[in-house]
């Protein structure tokens, strides 16, 4: 009662988006998708909020000249034109990681055909540094077709931190090497 509630065009009442699903452990959680709602509506007027320079995960905080809503910037890809109409072959198979480079951890998204890889035995994402030792093995489901989100921290498969450097994330299905993806930890 005698309350007043500003709602100001900043606000939203829609699902955020979040990457992170249901379990709020998961250090995606509050990452943002490619079409949350919080993407560019934070404050246009950060005067006074004292932001550091980059988000949790190591993100420029205000992308674009718009600070997005939460504790990650969701940091889109460049505008790209191409004159050429033809239309470029998609492999069925896609690996990408962001941000990069990453200081606390990196999204992965993995990019399965349609109906998965239904006579797979196994789908993982194995990691290497740049001396080609493998740092750390990621399990992926390999009968899931679509999107499948993960991360990774910049542990070891010992949980021990890796040094700051570059390393391959490599999408294997039944041992064979079907996609790669270059990433750069720094500490």
């Amino acid at each position: 009662p005698n309350t007043t509630v500003n709602y100001l065009d900043t606000n939203i009442d829609t699902d955020p988006l979040f990457l992170g699903g249901d379990d709020i452990h998961n250090p995606l959680y509050y990452s943002l998708s490619a079409a949350s709602p919080c993407i560019n509506s934070g404050t246009p007027d950060t005067t006074g909020l004292n932001l550091p320079p980059y988000d949790l995960a190591g993100n420029w905080r205000i992308w674009d000249g718009r600070i997005d809503m939460g504790c990650f910037e969701y940091g889109s890809e460049p505008w790209v034109s191409v004159d050429d109409p033809t239309i470029p072959h998609i492999p069925a198979v896609s690996l990408d990681a962001w941000p990069n480079p990453f200081k606390v951890f990196t999204n992965i998204k993995v990019s399965m055909p349609q109906g998965g890889f239904s006579k797979a035995g196994s789908a993982n994402i194995n990691i290497y540094n740049i001396k080609g030792q493998k740092v750390k093995t990621i399990a992926l489901d390999p009968s899931k077709a679509g999107e499948q989100f993960t991360y990774w921290d910049g542990r070891d498969s010992d949980n021990r931190l890796c040094s700051s450097g570059i390393y391959l994330l490599n999408l294997t299905v039944n041992g064979k090497n079907v996609s790669s993806k270059k990433v750069t930890f720094v500490r």
